[in-house]
């Protein structure tokens, strides 16, 4: 092979790599939202439990969105899964009551773009004659992979970043749930990428969700990507760029 024809095939591999790596990353001036449609919650099989709510899939642009829906449903599925471990367990106990498992989608937890889907979607498990059971499922992933990203890849250094995370995140909540809701289990909101991996790339900051504890709610919080700018990897400012609010 002459030294053009090796010139050549270096220059088409560069190509190529280049347009697979824009396919996914996407232009900034070509990212565009996609639109979020609410499917049925898939029916958790668990005896004498009642499925209801919906979860986010998206629809539009130019690629293929199955994987992403994939991950979207997939994330559901997980959970489900995951729970049904106690859930059978408490229905062998003989309670008369029926358990709920509910899901739902709320628009200010989401965003939707031809480079990246997120979303934080609010979940309720209770066992039959139970409470305490709200929650989050969250998931957010690269278009049109479906790849999942976690928090931590979106800081050069987590461990410096997650402290700064927490008390935008505590400052943004009312006096009350401090008060009342953080203040009595202050371990549960301690800085780690565990007990802060509940999360969402929304349009105005990234979204964080933590379980409901007694006496209180679940809460949720936005924290302003200002907030967290120094501390972004490479990684995290290209998926913040490109979020969309979605149609």
């Amino acid at each position: 092979m002459g030294p053009r024809r090796i010139f050549a095939l270096v220059v088409a591999v560069y190509v190529l790599s280049a347009s697979a790596a824009l396919g996914e990353a996407g232009h900034a001036h070509a990212i565009t939202s996609l639109r979020v449609v609410q499917a049925p919650t898939p029916r958790f099989t668990v005896p004498r439990y009642d499925t209801s709510g919906t979860y986010p899939q998206v629809q539009g642009g130019s690629t293929s969105l199955i994987a992403v829906n994939h991950a979207l449903r997939q994330a559901v599925l997980d959970e489900q899964q995951s729970y049904a471990v106690s859930a059978r367990k408490a229905v062998r106990t003989g309670n008369p009551y029926r358990g709920v498992f509910r899901t739902g989608v709320v628009r200010r937890f989401l965003s939707a773009s031809t480079s990246v889907v997120s979303a934080l979607i609010p979940l309720r498990e209770l066992y039959p004659g139970g409470n305490d059971g709200d929650g989050w499922i969250a998931v957010t992933v690269r278009v049109p992979s479906g790849k999942g990203v976690g928090l931590g890849q979106l800081f050069n250094d987590p461990a410096a970043a997650l402290p700064r995370l927490a008390g935008v995140w505590l400052g943004r909540l009312t006096d009350g749930e401090r008060t009342h809701c953080v203040a009595n289990y202050l371990g549960f909101y301690s800085p780690s990428l565990r007990h802060y991996r509940n999360f969402a790339l929304t349009p105005t900051g990234i979204a964080i969700g933590f379980w409901q504890v007694p006496a209180c709610e679940r809460l949720a919080a936005i924290v302003p990507y200002a907030a967290l700018r120094g501390y972004l990897s490479p990684l995290g400012r290209q998926l913040i760029a490109a979020v969309r609010p979605a149609d």
